[in-house]
Parts: structure tokens; sequence; C-alpha cells
């Protein structure tokens, strides 16, 4: 399945990708805008038609950049989307929207507008007999953890914070930087393998 979009004279902003601190919209923009011409940019490929690779193509289109998108699947929406089975509709992943990006956001509301809905939602994660808060809190976790493993990844959290990973590869030393080693062990890395089916 693909999708077109026209081509043409444009003036683009391409953002710089970070992992730290993120700059914030405008400042890209002032940084990285320059002009285009057809000649630039012949075509531009992108492979998925989930929310961002959509939300990709939609902004080239804004810009008349021609872009194909390729995806898989019979259907768009990759895991935001809603699947059938034996004339059961179910989700394949949360439905749920959340970013700190304004220009992230405000596309989104722009896409949706009136179907763009706010909802209050709990989520929690249930292990070792307990419920915990999803994202997680601090203190609730610690709580229901008990205090032998409190203080354990509360050491951890610290090692962590004293000797970072210098570089962040992976989901497992993006996790370790921020909350430390032992809270990946014990949350992060058994979940993320049972939702994604994949070795963190």
């Amino acid at each position: 399945m693909h999708a077109a979009f026209p081509r043409g004279r444009v003036r683009a902003t391409l953002p710089v990708l970070r992992a730290r601190p993120t700059p914030s919209f405008e400042e890209t923009k002032r940084r990285q805008a320059w002009t285009l011409t057809e000649s630039d940019i012949r075509s531009c490929v992108i492979v998925g038609a989930g929310p961002a690779g959509l939300a990709a193509a939609y902004e080239l289109s804004k810009l008349s950049i021609p872009a194909v998108v390729f995806e898989r699947d019979s259907l768009v929406g990759g895991i935001a989307q809603t699947g059938n089975f034996r004339g059961y509709r179910f989700d394949i992943g949360g439905h749920r929207f959340f970013t700190k990006v304004d220009f992230v956001h405000d596309t989104w509301v722009e896409i949706l507008g009136e179907d763009f809905l706010i909802r209050p939602r709990m989520s929690r994660i249930y292990y070792e007999g307990k419920y915990f808060d999803y994202p997680l809190k601090p203190l609730n976790a610690l709580r229901g953890l008990g205090l032998r493993e409190s203080v354990r990844i509360g050491l951890s959290y610290l090692r962590a914070r004293a000797f970072p990973e210098p570089e962040e590869r992976n989901f497992e030393q993006w996790i370790t930087n921020r909350f430390g080693r032992r809270l990946f062990q014990i949350f992060f890395e058994s979940y993320t393998e049972k939702v994604w089916g994949i070795p963190c």
C-alpha cells in the first residue's frame, strides 16, 4: 500500500535529532531553515504507515515535497490501528497520545480536530502481586517493592547518575541512565519484551 504526494518548490525546515537536550521547534527552525527547489528533492520514501509515518507524509505534503509511504499491512495505523478478528474489534497498542513537544501536539490537533479527545487515564503494572502506577512514580514503586528492594533500586539509581552510559545506543542504556539498572531489570526489561516480543 502506498500514497503519493505532489512535488514542487518549497521552503522546508529540517530538525536536528538529538538525545539531550532537545531544542525547541522555533530554535531548530531558526538553525536549519533553507530553501529547497524541485531539483534538490526528487522524492521521499517513508517506511511504515503508523502515526509517525503518516505524520511525516502529511508534513511533507504541506511543503509540496513528493513522498511515497510503504506499508506491509493492508491497513494504515501501525500499532495504533484497531484490528478486527472474527468480528471482534481490538486495539493492537494503546490508543493514547502524549508528547512534550508543542509542534507535534498541534499537528495532531490540526489533523484530528474534534476527534482529538482528552480523557483521564490510569495505567498500572501488575508485579509480584501488587499494582504499580505507570508511568512509574518513585514513591509508589518504592512502597510496593519494600525496603530492601527500594535500597537496591536507590543505590542503582545513584550509580547510574554518577557513572552514566556515555552513549545511549539502545533501550537498556536509555532506561538505565534515567532510572538505574535495577529498575530496568525488574520492570522495564520484562514488560518491554512481553509487549514487543523481542529481547531488549
